[in-house]
């Protein structure tokens, strides 16, 4: 079910490995310290729906990231996991837009 991650691309293996594995590092992390700040900062209070709904599409976004880092090494992947993958990303970009929208209506 899994090839492996070190021969399955040739010479770019191991590149291709660890630029994937960094980016999917980089979006948990950007989620840990973003739910870490809202945590930190809203202290006793409620979060703004803005920020939550920005921190659930980084959320959502590492899900997918995670997904299409596990995609490159599946032997037969179907159709449905792509498809899952894609509508994951999507969400947590609307997400992101909506949060985005909701904070710069909030300054005007």
């Amino acid at each position: 079910m899994w090839e492996n991650p070190l021969i399955v691309f040739g010479n770019l293996s191991i590149p291709f490995l660890l630029s994937n594995f960094l980016t999917l590092l980089g979006f948990f992390v950007a989620a840990f310290f973003a739910l870490m700040y809202t945590k930190k900062f809203y202290e006793g209070r409620g979060a703004p729906n803005s920020w939550r709904f920005v921190v659930a599409g980084l959320l959502s976004i590492s899900i997918s990231e995670l997904g299409q880092f596990l995609l490159s090494y599946i032997t037969d992947p179907s159709q449905m996991v792509g498809a899952m993958i894609l509508i994951t990303f999507d969400v947590g970009i609307s997400l992101m837009v909506y949060g985005s929208y909701l904070l710069y209506r909030g300054i005007k």
